[in-house]
This record gives structure tokens, sequence and C-alpha cells, in this order.
């Protein structure tokens, strides 16, 4: 019997002794009872979230492999019966929180913890990696905060914040898509009416063409798809997104060709919180005309945009457009190729609610006029012409977010490659960064081939 008691109290003992172990001290208190509040933690420190009846919190963590989240309300009688609620979140199968917390199984990148009731609730994280963890714990709306603030009506802070999330996604969105479709348009004229170095920098990260099948690099008809992806960052947000683009264009005389593009863009945005998904298409018309040492191309494109997730759920219609002038000459044995454009967006969205904040319906707008110049080096190698290049240009954005803001940015776009032209066709690599407005930076990687077959 004794021998037994001291094996049970034994176990009973290393039982504790690895919950206390496994169990990170309580450093923080995160207080949601207001409806509002972010905490950022570290690695498996640990601590107390206070939620009112109906309120949430939101867990984000993306990066660590093995990174778990236990979020535990429970009580005990002095029977042992259990009272509350507890779940948890893993970003891998198999965690520590796997059993017996199936129902609240989920990737912790955007897991949300809502009880139903208020209390307060322990925050126990766990991971294994070697390096320093990142998370995030940000208040969510629900239950008597939230009727309490709906009453009250939003805050000043909560108008700003939702005005600029949704003022950063078409930026994003918008911009971003702007970009991609004048690149592909660019990339896919490149030197097929002369008048042009045949370097172009584009947003696009694979282009292939159909311009000079067969043997024929004067061929009347031309056949193109571009796919590109671009990442974005700022103070509070992250993004990425990936760009198709198909178009077909007919030459009619040595000076003059006419097409039609459609492109679509699916992009991800995370504003701390938030999450969004958006998908948007369009098409339309493009053309280049060589006016003697100047080339020109441009298009006009319309279309839809389809939002999902934190911004609300909505359709918009978006009107895409661009015009470029460039002309080019050697200078030493460089090619000089200046260059002059101006590109914009509209986006006409519906009224719907962020949050607790209502955005009216808007037309936003923006404008980005770009001087710059491309300057590039050809160099014979084995047969093959290899080509470096470095493209400088200055960019002033006008934007309007439709809510009776309007701003104006200044930045430069800078842009390095190589361009290697043989028996096969044209690959050209090429990377870029840019700025959208102020503080909300994009960079871009890009690889472009033209196929002659």
């Amino acid at each position: 019997m004794k021998i037994t008691s001291i094996v049970t109290a034994a176990k009973r003992s290393g039982v504790l002794l690895a919950c206390f172990v496994a169990s990170p001290a309580l450093s923080f208190t995160l207080d949601c009872t207001g409806g509002t509040g972010t905490h950022n933690g570290g690695s498996s420190a640990g601590g107390t979230v206070i939620l009112a009846p109906g309120g949430s919190v939101t867990l984000m963590q993306a990066d660590a492999p093995t990174f778990t989240m236990r979020i535990d309300g429970r009580t005990f009688d002095a029977a042992g019966n259990q009272m509350g609620t507890a779940l948890a979140c893993q970003n891998s199968p198999g965690g520590m929180f796997e059993v017996p917390y199936t129902k609240g199984q989920s990737d912790c990148e955007t897991w949300t913890f809502s009880p139903g009731d208020g209390g307060e609730f322990q925050v126990e994280p766990s991971h294994n990696e070697t390096s320093f963890v990142k998370w995030t714990l940000t208040c969510g709306e629900g239950g008597g905060a939230t009727a309490a603030a709906v009453k009250a009506g939003p805050t000043a802070q909560q108008i700003a914040t939702a005005q600029n999330n949704v003022t950063q996604s078409s930026q994003i969105s918008a911009g971003g898509q702007s970009n991609a479709a004048s690149g592909a348009v660019s990339g896919a004229i490149g030197s097929r009416l002369g008048g042009s170095s045949g370097v172009s920098v584009s947003t696009q990260g694979f282009f292939v063409s159909t311009a000079g099948a067969l043997g024929r690099p004067d061929a009347d008809w031309n056949g193109w798809v571009a796919l590109g992806h671009r990442r974005f960052d700022g103070p509070t947000l992250s993004a990425k997104s990936t760009a198709l683009t198909f178009g077909v264009d007919r030459r009619f005389s040595d000076r003059f060709l006419l097409g039609l593009m459609v492109t679509g863009d699916d992009l991800t945005l995370k504003q701390g919180a938030l999450s969004s998904d958006m998908r948007s298409f369009a098409g339309g018309p493009y053309f280049a005309a060589n006016l003697g040492p100047v080339t020109l191309d441009g298009y006009i494109a319309r279309g839809k945009t389809e939002v999902k997730g934190g911004l609300g759920n909505f359709d918009s219609d978006r009107m895409l457009g661009a015009l470029n002038a460039r002309y080019s000459y050697q200078l030493h044995g460089w090619t000089a190729t200046p260059f002059a454009s101006v590109r914009g967006y509209r986006d006409e969205e519906p009224g719907r609610t962020v949050g607790i904040v209502p955005i009216a319906a808007r037309e936003v707008t923006s404008i980005t006029a770009s001087v710059g110049g491309t300057f590039a080096y050809e160099m014979k190698m084995r047969g093959q012409s290899v080509t470096p290049f470095i493209t400088l240009a200055a960019e002033q954005t006008n934007f309007d977010n439709g809510l009776g803001t309007r701003s104006s940015n200044r930045a430069p776009r800078v842009a390095l490659g190589i361009n290697s032209d043989g028996r096969y066709g044209s690959l050209a690599l090429s990377i870029d960064r840019g700025e959208l407005s102020n503080g909300l930076r994009d960079y871009g990687v890009s690889i472009s081939y033209a196929l002659r077959f």
C-alpha cells in the first residue's frame, strides 16, 4: 500500500511539475471589455485576456511551424467537474493541444476565440522554434461591448482606422493591378514597331509572346500571356498579389497596332487582425503607334472587383487606363530610352460597414505621372547578346479616397536587370522597388521571356 501510494504521489507530482514547467508565466493582461485593444507577444510568454459576454479575441501567428496556443477559461468544483471553455489552435498537426481541443483546432494564422460567455481567460502559447516567435492578439467586437459601441456610435479613432484600411486596400488592389496591366501591355508591344531598345521593365513575373512565330519576327498577329507576383508592405499591413494577363493584337502597318487584353488579379491583404481577399477582372483595348522617334502605347480596361473578409463582402466597378511615350538613342555604346507615362484607376464601391463604422458609397480615383529613363549597355558573349540595364523614374500620385480626403505622394522607382537575346528568344531578369503612397511600398521580381517559334 505504501509503495503504491508513493508511486501514485510521485506520478501526480510529476504531472503537476510538468504542467508548471509547460505553463508560461502570466506576464500581461489584455482587457477586451471595451471592444478594442491589441497585445503583441513573444515566444511562450502568456497572460490573461478579459472578454465581455459575446466578445472575442483574434490571434495572428503564421511564421512558426510548431506554434500552438490555448485560451483557457475553465474552472473546476470540489468534485473535479469542469465548467467553462478552453480551445486551442496550432500551426501543424500533432501539437500538444490537438487533444482534447479538437473543437478549437485551427491554423493560428487568423484564429478567433469567441466563447460566448464573458470572463477572464488564461492565454498559454507554446512553440518549439529555436528563434524568438512573435504573435498578436486583437480584441474583437461582440455582445454587450458591441451593443454599447453601436448605441454610442464609433469613436473618431475607429472611424479613422476604418477609413485608412479601405483607402490602403484600394491603393494596393487597384494600384497594383494598374501597374501590372501597364507593364504587361508595354512588354507585349516591346520593339514590335521599332523606336525602342526592346528592353522593357514590367511588373510581370513571366512573359511569353508569339511575336516572331514560325520564323516571322514581323508577323502581323501577336498573342501573349503574362504572369506576375508582387508584395506590398506598410506600417500596419502586408499583402501579396498574383496577376494574369492575356492579349492579342494585329499590326496594321509599320507604325500602328491594335489589340485586346484581359487581366485578372488575386490579392490577399492583412491589416492587423483584418484579412481580406480581392479578386479583380478587367478587359479592354490597347494600342501602339510609332510617331517617328517617339513610340506611344496605352490601354483602357473596365471590370469588376470581388471583396471578401474584414473589409466587407461586396462587388465594385473598376476602370483602369494608361498612356506611355518613349524614344531611344545611342550614347557612347549605351542605349538610352527616356520615357514619360501617366496611369490611373477609378473604383466605384457600394456602402457597407467595417466593424461598427459605416463606409458610405464612394468613388476612389488615382492618377500617377512618371518620368524617367532606361539605360542599357549591349555586350556580345559567345554569339549571345547580353544587355544589363537600369531604370530610374520619379513618380507622383494624386489620390482621392472618395470620403473627403485627398493626398499626394512623390517617390522614386528603381529597377535593375539584364536582358539576353539569342537564337531562341529573349530572356530578361529584373527587380524593382517603388512606393504607392506614403509608407506603402511595393516590390517585384520579374522574369520575362519572348519566344520566337
